[in-house]
């Protein structure tokens, strides 16, 4: 039985046995079962618990599927072994396939014999007899009064992963067909996100490169909003592949003010080990942010797989964060403004919280959540050609008449239309090389002056939309990367006078 406190333990999975373990009779000896309602009614409370769950049982598999189908149960569990092989090897297996430590997982099993066996082959390892007095309670202290922290989608993607696999020779090749997709998303600072955050600064060992940790989300909120936070480009990891969505798995920072920047904070989840996405990471910012030369991923080369890497967030993690949203709650604002969301979000004042993200672009005909007062939208986002490609060409007809379209179906909505600076011509050093380029990307003066002119003609026509000039918050040409673009403190003045 298991003799430390759950809490202690951490217990991540359970592995159970079937027979005589959730029902009592031998399922291969066509016995009568007498079903073990406790255990079953908790196996989906232990999902929602962050209780991952699989079975490893002697027994035939369509069987053994089939009955736990019709108890309701068979998409609880994954990676299960349902054979007549040694338990202690077959669990090993299932050990290896969740990615977690022996000691982070719990045997449930009637027989002694196959206890030992598991523990043998798996060091650390906790077995818990069904039969003994105390295992019910036991199990239920593993559940989380509010708890809705589901890992099971995730473990299914890894499943699928897993079988696919099987097709490949050459493990680069199965990378490569993975399609893996990296979303840098840039100052992730809201409530949002900071528990994952804090989750993997805690707990991730072999892939915390910089062995640093957060304490609590007290901690990391202010190494957010600090006097330095201005100087620091934090970013969370987010990947994709055609299997699915992994969440965010990884977090960086670096001090924005050296020359030579070096990496604060650098870690990331075991879900996607061994897919070379640190690696990736790690490469992308050295080449594009001059980070130093950090050892260990310094002597490590590229994924020599195929890896796609944008800075922001792609369609597929825009609705995967979405769907992982509340929908019954109420926001007080949307903020449709890219990567710059959530630093938006995290300078807010109070009275504009919380917040949710939203992906949006005047091209489209709808906005689909509605469960919010308030959209925060950096319209300068829309003065680039590229993102009208629906419509073959960008045009101020074309611009003026989505934009009223938009502001029409959200009439019950207070809007604020961020515009793009005219404080300051982009400097020449940064100019494109050519001038369809600079059109193409909205940095051209005269469109964001026509641009925000539109804007706010429509903002005088109705009452419910303001207007806020992203250069009246720039007080030097050093704050200002291009009319589009701002340092840190740009948005902390703008989002704290919102009213």
């Amino acid at each position: 039985m298991i003799t430390e406190s759950p809490q202690s333990i951490k217990i991540k999975a359970i592995i159970w046995d079937l027979d005589d373990t959730l029902w009592q009779g031998s399922l291969a000896e066509g016995d009568t079962l007498e079903i073990d309602r406790k255990l079953v009614e908790l196996i989906p409370e232990l999902d929602r618990s962050g209780i991952i769950q699989s079975v490893s049982s002697k027994n035939q598999v369509q069987a053994a599927q089939r009955e736990l189908e019709n108890l309701g149960i068979a998409d609880f569990f994954v990676f299960s072994r349902i054979d007549f092989l040694p338990k202690g090897q077959n669990i090993k297996a299932i050990i290896a396939d969740l990615q977690l430590r022996a000691e982070n997982v719990l045997f449930v099993d009637d027989h002694p014999g196959n206890r030992e066996e598991a523990q043998y082959y798996n060091s650390g390892l906790h077995v818990a007899d069904p039969a003994d007095d105390a295992f019910f309670d036991t199990l239920k202290t593993l559940i989380q009064v509010d708890g809705n922290h589901s890992r099971l989608d995730f473990y299914r993607v890894l499943e699928n992963k897993q079988s696919a696999r099987t097709h490949f020779n050459d493990n680069r090749e199965f990378l490569s067909d993975s399609r893996i997709v990296i979303n840098l998303l840039r100052n992730p600072a809201d409530m949002t996100y900071l528990d994952r955050i804090t989750e993997l600064a805690n707990r991730s060992n072999q892939l915390n490169f910089t062995k640093s940790r957060f304490p609590d989300t007290e901690y990391i909120s202010e190494y957010f909003d600090g006097e330095d936070s201005m100087h620091r480009h934090h970013g969370a990891v987010f990947v994709h592949d055609r299997f699915g969505h992994y969440g965010l798995v990884g977090f960086y920072s670096f001090d924005e003010r050296k020359a030579q920047r070096q990496l604060e904070h650098f870690y990331f989840s075991c879900r996607t080990l061994n897919m070379g996405v640190e690696q990736a990471v790690y490469h992308h910012l050295r080449d594009h942010y001059a980070i130093k030369s950090f050892v260990p991923l310094a002597e490590q080369a590229p994924p020599q797989h195929e890896v796609t890497i944008y800075e922001g967030l792609d369609p597929t993690t825009q609705a995967y964060i979405e769907s992982s949203l509340d929908e019954s709650q109420h926001y007080a604002s949307a903020i449709i403004a890219g990567c710059s969301s959530g630093m938006i979000a995290h300078y807010l004042p109070e009275h504009l919280k919380p917040a949710r993200f939203l992906n949006y672009h005047l091209s489209q005909s709808t906005l689909e959540a509605q469960n919010f007062d308030h959209v925060i939208y950096s319209l300068y986002s829309d003065y680039i050609t590229k993102g009208w490609s629906r419509h073959k060409w960008f045009s101020y007809r074309k611009f003026r008449q989505q934009l009223e379209n938009f502001v029409a179906r959200n009439r019950d909505k207070r809007i604020t239309l961020l515009l793009a600076s005219e404080k300051y011509p982009m400097p020449t050093k940064a100019w494109p090389k050519r001038l369809e380029d600079a059109l193409l990307h909205g940095r051209s003066l005269t469109r964001v002056k026509r641009c925000n002119a539109i804007a706010r003609q429509l903002a005088q026509a109705h009452p419910q939309v303001n207007t806020v000039e992203m250069g009246d918050f720039v007080r030097d040409k050093t704050e200002q990367v291009d009319p589009r673009h701002f340092e840190r403190v740009v948005f902390q003045r703008m989002a704290q006078q919102l009213t």
